[in-house]
């Protein structure tokens, strides 16, 4: 009798084992809360840096909740020059060191508080008055890889400037001196622009919405709706988020800097666990299965 109640409750443990291993997976290491829906409609709405900083690079994590848990369709706008796009949203400034080099070259590293998204930079050079310099910028992805980012060519009247979106917690900046003395950058303004999602969202207190994010999420989606948000005349409502939460547990910034390598690794470990726990429920059944047939026999004799 004791052997039937223990695998019974290893079986219900392998039970319990794979459903928090599912749920984990699906479970989003970053949310916010959006405000209350006044009335059924169309909204914009905009995302903050805090929040793209913990998506991955693509934003194919992205998903707007439902109270039960239920998704709602959306449609991602991400260029600079849709109308609708909400122009440029400041980042933190990032500290910067600097190092001369014996090549006549400088290099300027830009440390940020989180892997932002950055699109636009303007660099504040107090010293010498006069210049022009070719710059490279390169976003670090480890201690050991940078990732070329834009090359471009700076002067006093020519000094913010626009990259092609990178995601990153370090840029690197290279600038070729020639015989002429350093820049002294005073300071970095680093900025994402104002991309957004479209959503269909229906008033009424029961509908609390909450926008999530994390790569644990399967992406991206493949919603309908972008056949009917193409033609949109009217401007949509604007809703605005509250702040952003990370899973408890979870540092700042912790998501961006682990490579697509790591990610897949991830995933594979999780398969091998929900295989190993499958094994187990498989044993646990066949020895519950020879336990009752070798009682059906004792009872027979």
């Amino acid at each position: 009798m004791k052997k039937k109640y223990r695998i019974r409750g290893l079986l219900a443990c392998g039970l319990l084992g794979l459903s928090a291993v599912a749920q984990a997976q699906q479970q989003p290491s970053v949310t916010a809360r959006m405000d209350s829906v006044t009335r059924t409609g169309f909204y914009r709405i905009v995302l903050p840096p805090q929040l793209v900083a913990n998506c991955r690079p693509d934003l194919s994590d992205l998903r707007i909740y439902k109270p039960d848990g239920t998704t709602v369709p959306y449609v991602l706008r991400t260029a600079i020059h849709d109308k609708m796009n909400a122009g440029y949203l400041p980042l933190p400034d990032p500290s910067i060191s600097q190092k001369d080099s014996s090549n006549k070259h400088s290099y300027y590293r830009l440390q940020y508080d989180d892997a932002y998204r950055i699109e636009r930079l303007s660099l504040i050079v107090s010293n010498p008055i006069l210049y022009k310099r070719t710059v490279r910028i390169m976003a670090e992805e480890d201690s050991t890889w940078d990732k070329p980012v834009t090359c471009l060519s700076i002067d006093p009247k020519d000094t913010v400037f626009l990259l092609p979106a990178v995601k990153a917690k370090t840029l690197l900046i290279d600038i070729a001196n020639g015989d002429n003395a350093p820049l002294v950058i005073r300071r970095v303004v680093s900025a994402q622009s104002g991309i957004y999602l479209l959503a269909y969202l229906l008033a009424g207190e029961g509908n609390r919405y909450e926008l999530g994010a994390g790569d644990s999420i399967e992406g991206p989606p493949d919603y309908d709706l972008h056949y009917f948000t193409d033609s949109l005349q009217q401007h949509p409502f604007d809703i605005g988020l509250q702040p952003v939460r990370l899973r408890a547990g979870m540092a700042s910034g912790q998501k961006v800097r682990v490579k697509h390598a790591a990610g897949r690794k991830s995933g594979l470990l999780l398969w091998s666990i929900l295989i190993f726990i499958l094994l187990m429920l498989t044993f646990v059944s066949i020895k519950l299965a020879r336990a009752v047939s070798q009682k059906e026999k004792h009872d027979r004799l």
